[in-house]
């Protein structure tokens, strides 16, 4: 009976079709990879099917109805979704479920979804956002444009924010200004130079890449969980 038992643990074992899943602190699935699902008919609606049958572990109830922020064609094969998360139909910043195909099989998913509780509604307006940057940090020659309200989670903690870009000749810097308070909660250099090609190889997809772009610049926009690629960013997803 033990030699039995035996044999059918191995044999489960490799035919297991998730090969890795990693979770969060808060038991929540990030990325996990392998054979996860094949899909059936129109590739988005088959992917939406299969975020609805993980909500449980994705930790969100429609996390399959997130709007989709891309969708693209990769390098032998491969396609890449990526949802943003929304709350209340306002943008998460940051916030992203991702997942890569090769042919017709989802083999990678990965998400840093966060559980919100926030007002969406603002009590600072867009163009008072506006007046809070211009006399104190902006100078007379400096272009601003209001880009959107959204979600933006600093230090662990969301805030409604107006996003405003502020350009001048001599630089450029976007603002995190809180719809609530009127507190500048972040902001971020747009500046960046273009740096060297440097050579090729394989990503995190087993994808070949021909050629890596690499950018220089003081700072970049979060990307993730408020991780900041600080004077790099690679083009190649």
């Amino acid at each position: 009976m033990y030699k039995l038992w035996t044999i059918i643990l191995v044999l489960g074992m490799s035919f297991s079709a998730v090969t890795v899943e990693t979770r969060a602190g808060r038991d929540l699935v990030y990325f996990s990879s392998g054979e996860l699902h094949h899909l059936v008919g129109e590739p988005e609606s088959s992917v939406r099917s299969y975020l609805e049958s993980i909500r449980d572990k994705l930790g969100h109830e429609n996390a399959h109805k997130f709007p989709l922020d891309y969708y693209k064609y990769g390098k032998y094969g491969t396609r890449h979704f990526s949802f943003q998360q929304t709350y209340n139909g306002i943008p998460v910043f940051g916030r992203y479920i991702r997942v890569h195909i090769q042919g017709g099989v989802i083999t990678s998913l990965s998400s840093n979804i966060d559980d919100i509780d926030l007002s969406v509604v603002p009590i600072i307006t867009e163009s008072g956002a506006m007046d809070i940057i211009r006399p104190t940090y902006i100078s007379t020659s400096t272009y601003l444009k209001y880009q959107n309200l959204q979600i933006y989670i600093h230090n662990s903690i969301p805030h409604l924010i107006h996003s405003i870009d502020a350009v001048s000749f001599e630089d450029a810097w976007r603002y995190m200004v809180d719809a609530h308070t009127g507190k500048i909660v972040d902001r971020f250099s747009l500046i960046y130079e273009e740096g060297p090609v440097i050579g090729s190889g394989i990503n995190l997809l087993s994808e070949t890449v021909d050629t890596l772009y690499v950018y220089e610049g003081s700072s970049f926009t979060s990307i993730g969980q408020d991780l900041v690629t600080p004077y790099l960013l690679c083009e190649e997803y």
